[in-house]
C-alpha cells in the first residue's frame, strides 16, 4: 500500500495482493484438510477467526502446539 500512495505505482499492489490471496486460499485448505484427520471442529472455527485477527495466528499455533484439538 505504501508503494501505491507514496510512490504512485499500483504495480506492485496487484502483484502481492494475488499471492496474499493464493496464501489464504492455501491457509484455509490446510484448516479443512486437517479437520477430521488431525484436528477437532473447533480448530476449523478458531482458525478462521484466527486469521482476521491481529496476533490470532500466533494464538491458533500455540493451541495447536499444545494439543489442544488434537482427536482422540
Amino acid at each position: 500500500m505504501p508503494m501505491k500512495y507514496l510512490f504512485d505505482d499500483p504495480a506492485p499492489v496487484s502483484l502481492f495482493g494475488a499471492v496474499h490471496g493464493f496464501l489464504f486460499v492455501i491457509y484455509v485448505a490446510a484448516l479443512f484438510f486437517g479437520v477430521g484427520k488431525h484436528w477437532t471442529s473447533r480448530a476449523l472455527i478458531h482458525g478462521f477467526a484466527a486469521a482476521v485477527l491481529p496476533a490470532g495466528p500466533f494464538i491458533f499455533n500455540n493451541r495447536l502446539d499444545s494439543g489442544e484439538y488434537e482427536l482422540q
